[in-house]
């Protein structure tokens, strides 16, 4: 799927080359730097990025300059540097703010949360990811509410409330999968797999990573790896017999749901 994207976003920005369109090269190094930050290639993502934002500027295009400086930020902070992600999270948000794109202050106000979070700061990130949430509910941005919902139970969940975790994870899913979203449902079903994994109930866990593991891995993505190891994580500690009973109870229900 990311592989024939690319093809198609390499034709594009070609003609968008060929046609000297400034606007549409930034825009399709956008979209290629995004692909390549799905697959965990930061520092080629972090390169088209940047060579989109340099376009962005010199168009003077504020918004694309906002967007540019969010996703460089999210690129960073996977490699580990949430210093520098935060820096340009928050040159983004300045930006985003005085243009009045409701829309994206609400992503990066969810991206900076998410670095708190990580840092254990769980108060400061649930107030930004509710302020992102109150945003993407006031625009429409069903997308962004979902992926809020996802970072909320995540908060939720470490700190101690596995119940509500899971009802935000599940009102994210259904959001995704009616938005389509292939990538958001693999993971949000890997972040529920999980929980039941950590309680033990091993028959729900194999369910869900079953299914996470199986989209993500047709979309070719490292994340894949992480729903695989809770399914070897289980084998490994009920034994294989056991395992290939709640195995094959899982495939049936998932069959059930594709019928």
């Amino acid at each position: 799927m990311y592989d024939k994207a690319l093809d198609i976003y390499n034709q594009n920005l070609e003609k968008a080359k060929e046609a000297g369109d400034m606007h549409m090269i930034a825009l399709n190094l956008n979209h290629m730097a995004e692909i390549y930050y799905i697959k965990g290639m930061y520092d080629l993502a972090i390169n088209l990025y940047n060579q989109s934002l340099n376009i962005e500027k010199e168009l003077g295009d504020q918004k694309g300059i906002g967007r540019a400086l969010n996703n460089i930020s999210m690129a960073y902070d996977a490699k580990g540097d949430s210093d520098q992600a935060l820096d340009l999270y928050n040159q983004s948000l300045e930006i985003k703010i005085k243009i009045g794109d409701q829309k994206g202050i609400g992503r990066t106000l969810n991206n900076m949360a998410g670095i708190y979070e990580v840092r254990g700061q769980y108060d400061k990130a649930l107030d930004l990811y509710n302020q992102s949430l109150q945003n993407a509910k006031e625009v429409g941005d069903k997308d962004g509410i979902s992926r809020t919902l996802n970072n909320i139970a995540g908060i939720c969940y470490n700190k101690g409330d596995s119940d509500q975790a899971l009802d935000l994870y599940n009102q994210s899913l259904n959001i995704a999968k009616e938005l389509g979203d292939q990538y958001g449902m693999g993971q949000t079903l890997n972040n529920i797999s999980a929980i039941y994994h950590n309680n033990g109930e091993y028959g729900y866990a194999i369910y869900y990573a079953i299914q996470s593991y199986e989209l993500l891995k047709s979309l070719n993505v490292p994340e894949a790896q992480r729903s695989l190891d809770i399914i070897l994580s289980i084998r490994d500690t009920i034994g294989k017999e056991d395992f290939n009973i709640l195995e094959d109870n899982a495939k049936r229900e998932i069959d059930n749901l594709l019928d």
